[in-house]
């Protein structure tokens, strides 16, 4: 696929293919896509007084929900001028039952990415780490991609339970304050993080994955969420592990030109 980038009548980037049409991850994708929660897809959004109550997935229809307090708000000037479902990290979070359809569990390999507008401080350890995707159960049997506080810096990071603990791969290059795409890598043998465009940081484990819930905004540890996400998200992706590379490329810098 040939890519290139352009700039919209709006001032913001914008992913074209080879035929001059605006990226879109379901026609670039196709079957290698399982599931995409998009902020700027706001017919998919239910929310009242700006407040979010369903988010739903473009692929599978499978959405994620909150009620009262726990609800997130969607802001569409948000993310660098385009919308963003904000989290206030204390009780934000939505939560589906079970995982979407396709979805790898188990040992199953995946690939995972999330845009994001990480404001929690570097000091802020009240929450650590914080989440801004998962699904699974508890630590030891979940997938994650979140934030750590690490040595006085925001980080970003992938985790993949056991069975037994968490294990998680860290980038220290990059400060994950603001706005940032980070890619979780579920090998049969390995996770990995990579954040925007820093080298892949890839530490050994083997997968165990549950189908107790999913959640954007906080852990899956139990019925109640914590290690809450604290700003914005503007899309979530899932997609098969063995996506072609230049398929990969194009997802990357499409999610790239968005912050």
């Amino acid at each position: 696929m040939r890519l290139a980038l352009d700039l919209s009548l709006s001032g913001l980037p914008v992913v074209l293919n080879g035929g001059g049409a605006p990226y879109d991850p379901i026609a670039a994708l196709g079957a290698n896509l399982l599931c995409w929660w998009d902020a700027d897809h706001a017919d998919l959004i239910t929310r009242a007084g700006g407040f979010v109550s369903s988010w739903a997935d473009r692929v599978t229809g499978f959405a994620l929900t909150a009620a009262g307090a726990m609800q997130p708000q969607y802001l569409p000037t948000a993310f660098n001028g385009r919308p963003s479902v904000v989290f206030d990290g204390v009780d934000d979070v939505l939560t589906g039952s079970g995982l979407p359809p396709g979805v790898p569990s188990g040992s199953n390999p995946v690939r995972m990415f999330v845009l994001i507008d990480q404001q929690a401080l570097a000091t802020d350890t009240t929450q650590n780490p914080r989440l801004a995707f998962a699904y699974g159960g508890n630590v030891a049997n979940s997938r994650r991609l979140q934030r750590l506080a690490n040595t006085g810096v925001n980080r970003g990071e992938a985790s993949q339970g056991n069975g037994t603990s968490g294990v998680s791969a860290l980038n220290r290059d990059v400060d994950l304050t603001g706005r940032h795409v980070m890619q979780a890598i579920i090998a049969a043998d390995s996770v990995s993080v990579i954040v925007d465009n820093a080298p892949v940081v890839t530490t050994a484990v083997t997968p165990a994955t549950n189908t107790d819930r999913t959640r954007i905004g906080g852990s899956t540890a139990s019925p109640t969420s914590s290690n809450y996400w604290l700003g914005g998200v503007a899309a979530v992706l899932i997609c098969a592990f063995n996506t072609p590379q230049v398929q990969l490329d194009g997802l990357h810098a499409w999610l790239m030109s968005r912050r």
